[in-house]
């Protein structure tokens, strides 16, 4: 528990920001560390007494990847009521980092990937994207993950906006970006992205398929929706 908890405090200290509340009427977080280990062990014996997984009831760091971390916060609703909330922390966005996504349109079609994804265990069709760096401005980073993903470069880059696509348990947002692309090429993708090929829909045919039910990536369907209220797609 004190590794976890310990982790916790040191995550607070450093970067408050991420901590902060937002009034009475919000859920706030409790940043204590005695109450937090007061609460933490009301929980856990809570979740025995009704036959649960005690873990349920831990607060700090719980998973510590290379990309995100997930941490349980202890927080107070506004009813006083008291508990662990979940959320997922991209760890780039600690420094600065902005997760991007990019629209590739060329001569008014679209650019989709068709990329395997191991969370949906599927073939999705998306938009190119990729994790935020550390040193690195979102358009800069966006410029480097079409060209990593598709070998393409843009000829003209326009910010479109953010994306949360999960508020209730992801901290950060991705910048949508629109890319006009004047030059196709070939490319060879790298295996361990399991992208099989590039494909390119016209408008009528991508907002079938979002229909149909074959493009489901939040990213694509919203970076398009952006654009075409920017007048970027007739």
């Amino acid at each position: 528990m004190m590794n976890r908890l310990n982790k916790y405090l040191k995550l607070i200290e450093e970067y408050p920001d991420f901590f902060n509340n937002k009034g009475k009427d919000s859920i706030r977080i409790i940043t204590n560390p005695i109450r937090i280990q007061e609460e933490e062990a009301r929980l856990i014996k809570e979740f025995r007494s009704k036959n649960l997984t005690e873990s349920h009831g831990y607060i700090g760091i719980l998973v510590d990847d290379s990309y995100y971390l997930i941490i349980r916060d202890l927080v107070e609703f506004p009813n006083g009521r008291i508990r662990g909330y979940l959320r997922f922390i991209n760890k780039a966005s600690l420094e600065g980092g902005e997760a991007v996504a990019i629209l590739p349109v060329y001569k008014g079609k679209i650019i989709l990937l068709r990329n395997f994804r191991h969370a949906t265990r599927d073939w999705e069709l998306e938009i190119p994207r990729g994790y935020g760096e550390n040193g690195i401005s979102a358009e800069d980073n966006a410029r480097k993950e079409l060209l990593e993903e598709t070998g393409l470069i843009a000829q003209k880059l326009i910010r479109l906006g953010i994306l949360h696509t999960d508020t209730a348990v992801r901290s950060s947002p991705a910048i949508l970006f629109y890319a006009e692309i004047i030059k196709l090429k070939e490319f060879d993708f790298e295996t361990e992205e399991v992208i099989s090929n590039i494909t390119l829909f016209s408008q009528t045919q991508f907002e079938n398929m979002i229909k149909q039910g074959n493009i489901k990536d939040a990213f694509s369907i919203s970076a398009y929706s952006m654009a075409k209220f920017e007048g970027f797609i007739k």
